[in-house]
Formats: C-alpha cells, sequence, structure tokens
C-alpha cells in the first residue's frame, strides 16, 4: 500500500512487479495496482529462480492485457443502491435478505453503498458513540455485506457521523479557532473510521468511505489527508469521500488523497412541481 505522499507523485513513477499469480491472483493484482496508484503493472506466473525468463503462456498473457487496458472495474457505469438502516438488528431481517437476494439483482443492481451511522452528542462535544441502538452492530454489516456477496453484488462501506440531536446537521461539526477540540475530535473521528475500515477489510468489502458531508471540517487539508494515510493503513482498496453537493465539493484540496471524488448530489432537476419529461432534464448519470 502507497504511503500517502506517493499520492503527491504521477502514477508513472511507481511499478508493481508480482511474480508467482495464478490467473484468479493475476487479475486482483491488477486490479490493485490501479487502486494502489501504480502506472506500471507487470504480473507472472513464472517464479523464483527467475520469473523473468519467459512471459507467461496464453490465455494469461492475453487476460493480463485485457485486464491492464480495462477501467478501473472492467465496466464505466455501475448500478448502485443505498443500502441503509438505522436501528440494530434491521440489516439481519428476512426483508433485508430479501431485497438483497431477489429485488436488487432483479432490477439490475450491482453495488450497494452501505450505511452504518455513528452519533456525536452535540455540535461542541469531540467524542463519538457507535454504541446507540440507532447503530447497527458489526454482526449485522457482517451478514449484509456476505450476504451481498454471495448474491454477486459488491459494496461499498459508507460510515455516517450524525449528532445524536435532529437538530443540527453533520455539516455544521466545526470548532473555530479552538485548536485542541480540533485535534481531539480527529483523534476520535480517526478512531472511528479506521474501526470500519478494518471491518471493510477483514470483510473484502470493495470500496470505502472515509467521510460524509462533513463540511464545516474539509478546510482542514492536513488533518484529512492524516485521515486518509490512517485508513490506507489498515484497507487496501480504493476509497472516497462523499462531499455535499453545491461548494464542498469544488473547495476541497485534498482531492488527490483518495481514489475517487464522491459527491452526495442533490441538484435539482427543474423548480416545477409537475414538469414535463423534458423540463425534468434527460440526464442518466452523473460523473
Amino acid at each position: 500500500m502507497p504511503a500517502a505522499w506517493a499520492y503527491k507523485y504521477p502514477a508513472q513513477r511507481f511499478w508493481h512487479l508480482v511474480i508467482g499469480a495464478d490467473q484468479a491472483q493475476m487479475q486482483e493484482a491488477v486490479r490493485l495496482s490501479k487502486a494502489r496508484h501504480a502506472g506500471w503493472v507487470y504480473v507472472t506466473s513464472d517464479d523464483l529462480p527467475d520469473p523473468w525468463d519467459s512471459l507467461p503462456t496464453e490465455p494469461y498473457w492475453t487476460g493480463e492485457l485485457n485486464a491492464v487496458e480495462s477501467p478501473f472495474w472492467a465496466n464505466d457505469f455501475h448500478k448502485g443502491v443505498s443500502f441503509a438502516a438505522w436501528w440494530q438488528g434491521k440489516y439481519t431481517t428476512p426483508s433485508s435478505d430479501q431485497v438483497l437476494n431477489t429485488l436488487l439483482p432483479a432490477d439490475g443492481v450491482t453495488w450497494i453503498s452501505l450505511i452504518v451511522t455513528c452519533y456525536q452528542p452535540s455540535l461542541t462535544a469531540t467524542t463519538i458513540d457507535c454504541t446507540s441502538p440507532r447503530t447497527p452492530t458489526d454482526a449485522d454489516l457482517i451478514h449484509v455485506i456476505q450476504t451481498a456477496h454471495g448474491r454477486g453484488l459488491k459494496v461499498m462501506l459508507k460510515p455516517h457521523l450524525d449528532l445524536s440531536s435532529d437538530s443540527f446537521w453533520r455539516g455544521q461539526i466545526n470548532f473555530g479557532s479552538d485548536e485542541t477540540k480540533w485535534q481531539e475530535w480527529f483523534s476520535n473521528y480517526t478512531a472511528f473510521i479506521t474501526r470500519y475500515a478494518a471491518l471493510a477489510r477483514d470483510y473484502n468489502v470493495e470500496l470505502f468511505a472515509v467521510g460524509t458531508e462533513l463540511v464545516g471540517t474539509t478546510h482542514r487539508e492536513s488533518d484529512w489527508r492524516n485521515v486518509v494515510s490512517a485508513v490506507r493503513a489498515v484497507y487496501s482498496g480504493p476509497i472516497t469521500y462523499a462531499a455535499n453537493h453545491s461548494g464542498e465539493e469544488t473547495s476541497i484540496t485534498w482531492w488527490d488523497a483518495v481514489d475517487f471524488i464522491g459527491v452526495d448530489a442533490y441538484y435539482p432537476l427543474t423548480g416545477k412541481n409537475n414538469p414535463t419529461l423534458q423540463e425534468s432534464g434527460s440526464y442518466t448519470h452523473l460523473t
């Protein structure tokens, strides 16, 4: 896994040379190389003492060329839904299983964004609580991940931080000039997010979000780069941050630290209550 500083340099400066890999391992090695900011990769089934004395035979070599040339996950567009529960035990119900096993695949869904929410007691607090009955347990999350994977769905784990009071929004978290509170909060936030990053690692989650709509904090570039670095220390897959629309997504200065730019894009398509199809636009996806 590259250190955070590696993302300050062009990917072409980094090589991955992998030996002794069978065809399935080769495909995964190429995928991880793309996720880990390597501009060059060569994988071979050959092994020591001289793994470089010949090229792999067919169909291995053609498979490797196709894997290198393909987009990141072999397709440009992925059909996904947000899969959320705000109470313990909801992810392990028969109805949850039915959605994953039957309803989503029938609609052509290939990805789920799995939500788990922890809570900050107040805007002025720096602690984060993941023991609330409103927070799905690790067992709940593991059940969903394994059920989704068993049905061929890929998973993005997306931990949320909310305020215990519904009167406030996570984007309002901001400690102004109080450096002590800032450092306390980032320390606790890092512990919170790396805990779920480790779960993502242990259960082969395909994508991980390091934060969501924390508008009042993301101007702290150095602190967020440290968060990303801490996540990469425990999770080797690709990561994103889910920025709020209409400003945060254009103000973040550390996008280079993550693998994908994420935007929670609640943009209005029209100002009318009863628009025609033409008036509502013809958008199919945002990039």
